[in-house]
């Protein structure tokens, strides 16, 4: 998705911010995104779990929150974005 390519510097803060404050901790996070037909986020959810409250999910969230798309008066299906960390 190109609207989170565009975001991949802040994205790397995310995670250099992360591996300051959480060294030993790596992994995947999956946010699970539903969009109005506006192309602003409505929802944002991180998982699995074991990883929902590392300083890089809750940095990437906030990042994500950011994330606009096109206009579209048909609606946006749930979108699914894989980050590793």
């Amino acid at each position: 998705m190109e609207a989170v390519f565009e975001r991949r510097d802040a994205l790397a803060d995310c995670a250099r911010e992360h591996k300051k404050a959480q060294p030993d901790v790596s992994g995947k996070v999956f946010f699970n995104m539903a969009f109005a037909t506006n192309g602003t986020p409505t929802s944002i959810e991180a998982g699995p779990e074991n990883v929902r409250d590392t300083v890089f999910a809750k940095c990437a969230e906030g990042v994500l929150r950011g994330v606009t798309l096109a206009k579209n008066d048909g609606g946006y299906p749930p979108v699914i974005v894989p980050l590793k960390f």
